[in-house]
């Protein structure tokens, strides 16, 4: 099995891109450690749903002749039992850390975010990030010839709904956030170059 630690070998390209990108746009240390920590969450996320990765022939044999799971395309399929379950249930533990997962990619795209940018287009972003997890599952199990990950439209749903919490928890920061990222009525404060005057 390949672990997701492997990801950890880009970590340092990451942060080196995100010294660019804050560099770049003019923005002090708040913005940058911001671009940081959703880089690392990024890298969080594709070791937590894309690994490990099987590679041996062996396994992969053993799993495709054993393995009967399949993809969901039905919207609720797996929320409403594992609703209906309660918290007893493992499967509402699942769906509360697919919520959970996505809180801090709502924040911190609010917090990149412009001016004027609404929280449905930092929604929408959210949930087309999900889908491209749910899209990497379903190619890399088609790859393999088993289902390694389930691909399942409600794991979009909660992901959505968690990427909106995390929205809402940045717009309610309010001011403090603005402080910390070095932000004037929400837009970000460039940090001049002495060498331009």
């Amino acid at each position: 099995m390949i672990s997701g630690g492997i990801l950890l070998l880009a970590a340092p390209f990451l942060a080196l891109a995100a010294a660019v990108v804050a560099r770049r746009r003019k923005v002090g240390l708040g913005m940058f450690l911001i671009y940081l920590a959703l880089s690392t969450w990024g890298l969080g996320v594709g070791a937590v749903t894309l690994f490990p990765l099987p590679y041996q022939q062996a396994l992969i044999e053993n799993e495709r002749s054993s393995q009967f799971l399949g993809n969901n395309l039905v919207p609720l399929a797996t929320i409403v039992p594992a609703v209906r379950d309660g918290i007893d249930g493992p499967q509402l533990r699942v769906l509360i850390a697919n919520v959970v997962m996505f809180l801090p990619f709502g924040f911190f795209a609010a917090s990149i975010a412009t001016k004027g940018t609404s929280a449905r287009r930092v929604v929408i972003a959210g949930t087309l990030v999900s889908c491209a997890v749910e899209l990497a599952q379903w190619l890399i199990s088609s790859w393999l010839g088993y289902t390694y990950r389930t691909a399942d439209i409600d794991d979009v749903i909660l992901n959505t709904i968690g990427t909106a919490i995390g929205y809402l928890a940045f717009r309610m920061s309010g001011r403090s956030m603005d402080v910390v990222l070095g932000r004037q009525d929400g837009v970000s404060v460039r940090v001049e170059d002495p060498g331009t005057h």
